[in-house]
């Protein structure tokens, strides 16, 4: 049998590699040679290692018996019952010391016999409280009472603000961060949202019963916390509506007086939601230090939207300021920034009232 070749140049470049082409070896065709084809040397496989199987002799499994088990159960009702029943007498006890404290403010002075009683509530508190040392009913006494706290605490912005910090005191919520926006949603892990701003539970892949009943109460409270907060704001807007004059015609005109600011709220289709802003504003004549007068306008209040007007409060511009559209040069940097955003505020609140149906 023909050996298998290759076509070469003379000159040691291959031009062609191919199948038997029944060519004899040695053949000289001209200026190309027949020579034997070189074969590819041949991979060895690598055989891989054994895996190391686990020594199974090692891995004990406990097996309990039915009593043992039964006993196990027996001991964690136990411990929730205890903790149960210490959180009561605590709540009592609470309860106890603030009738005592408000008698006693009532009398306007101390009473002995009260005094003594005080002392032993809180004695005895402390050593509830405490649980013989042991870590597991401490914690748990503790969350009992947080739960009991946010069963009965009043809806008021300031409560929610405290009850939110045992949570994180607690370790079972923390304070979202700016990282944290794309690898969750707030709606499906329980986290809470107040005050614009987002508590993440920290029990998210192993709750317990407990963590989702405080999920859940804690929601139905802040709930409850939000609307009297907004009726609250609803009814500063309109107390704030009535306690100015709407003609804004009369305040670019410079007439002395009370000034209400109305900004409707802003419902519309690619547009970020605008909540409602009522601000009041006064203009005054005052007299300069050289002498002479100077009409301002003064910040008198803000609510709703226009709320930043209470944190500057008595703060006033020249109302050639207003006029111009330009704030005063010889302003600080604070100043000045109050300084135009109410320029801003007076100018569209002007041109509101101008074509609103609410113009009278």
């Amino acid at each position: 049998m023909k050996k298998t070749a290759a076509v070469e140049r003379q000159s040691g470049t291959i031009v062609a590699i191919g199948r038997d082409m029944g060519i004899p070896v040695g053949t000289n065709l001209g200026s190309l040679t027949i020579v034997p084809l070189k074969k590819k040397p041949v991979a060895t496989k690598i055989v891989p290692a054994p895996a190391a199987l686990p020594d199974l002799d090692a891995i004990a499994v406990v097996v309990e018996t039915p009593e043992q088990i039964a006993k196990r159960i027996e001991d964690a009702k136990q411990f929730r019952a205890y903790a149960q029943k210490a959180v009561g007498i605590v709540v009592a006890i609470r309860a106890r010391r603030a009738q005592i404290s408000a008698c006693e403010e009532q009398a306007e002075d101390l009473i002995p016999a009260l005094q003594y009683e005080l002392e032993t509530l809180a004695a005895s508190e402390e050593k509830i409280l405490e649980a013989g040392g042991d870590s597991a009913m401490q914690e748990r006494i503790r969350f009992g009472l947080l739960m009991e706290e946010i069963k009965t605490a009043p809806a008021t912005k300031e409560a929610a603000s405290e009850l939110l910090q045992s949570c994180i005191d607690m370790g079972r919520f923390r304070l979202a961060m700016a990282q944290d926006a794309p690898n969750f949603r707030t709606d499906k892990i329980g986290a809470q949202k107040f005050d614009d701003r987002v508590y993440i539970p920290l029990l998210d892949s192993r709750k317990d019963s407990g963590q989702y009943a405080l999920e859940e109460e804690l929601g139905k409270y802040l709930a409850k916390v939000g609307e009297v907060i907004a009726l609250e704001a609803k009814a500063r807007l309109e107390d704030t509506l009535r306690a100015g004059d709407p003609r804004l015609d009369r305040m670019a005109d410079g007439m002395v007086g009370t000034y209400v600011l109305r900004f409707p709220e802003r419902i519309a289709s690619g547009k970020p939601a605008l909540s409602a802003g009522v601000g009041l504003v006064s203009i005054e004549s005052k007299i300069r230090s050289g002498g002479g007068k100077l009409t301002i306008i003064k910040i008198v209040s803000g609510a709703g939207r226009l709320s930043w007007m209470d944190d500057y409060r008595g703060s006033w511009i020249s109302f050639g300021s207003f006029k111009r559209g330009l704030s005063d040069a010889n302003l600080e940097d604070g100043l000045r920034l109050m300084s135009d955003r109410l320029i801003r505020t007076l100018s569209d609140a002007s041109k509101l009232w101008n074509k609103s149906s609410y113009r009278r």
